[in-house]
Formats: structure tokens, sequence, C-alpha cells
């Protein structure tokens, strides 16, 4: 298991985060209590915000593996991401 973040520095830019290629499974939340919007798509969740997306709502988080995510071992899963707060920190567990 590993930790990691990626801050969302500018409101409404889309980011994009790649997982380590042994990923299996991975956990979700912001480190403060703001709405986030997630996609396996580019050029979705940048303002103005497109489906297909997910938003990941304040307080709360989201675990891959009680959900249909396609993860195969040894492709890296790419998920983007975009807040309406700047400054914004999402904190992601990848498991192995």
């Amino acid at each position: 298991m590993k930790t990691r973040t990626i801050e969302l520095t500018n409101a409404g830019q889309e980011y994009p985060f790649t997982f380590s290629p042994t990923t299996v499974w991975f956990t979700l939340q912001a480190r403060t209590s703001v709405d986030v919007r997630w996609s396996t798509e580019p050029e979705k969740v940048g303002a103005p915000a497109t489906d297909p997306y997910v938003t990941l709502k304040a307080g709360t988080g989201f675990d891959s593996r009680y959900k249909n995510i396609p993860i195969r071992p040894g492709i890296s899963l790419v998920l983007y991401f975009a807040s309406d707060a700047a400054g914004t920190v999402v904190e992601i567990v990848e498991g192995y």
C-alpha cells in the first residue's frame, strides 16, 4: 500500500494522476471538505464539466474495491481530477 497526493492548484482546471502499473485497488478522499470531480476520461472534469464524470462529495471517500473500476495489473490507470476550490488536495491510497 502507498499513499500519494495530488494538488488541484487552480479551481476548475483538470489534473491527471497516473497510478503505478502494479495497483490493483485504490481509495480517494479530499483532504478538506470540498467536492472533487473525477473521471477515467480526459477533458471531462475541468470547468465546465461534461459527462461522464463522478463527484466525490465533500466529507466522503471512494474505494474502488466496491465499484466496477477496470484496473488491470501491468497497465497504468489514469484518473483526471478537478475541483471548484483552488488548492484542493486529494489523498490517494494505492493497493498492490
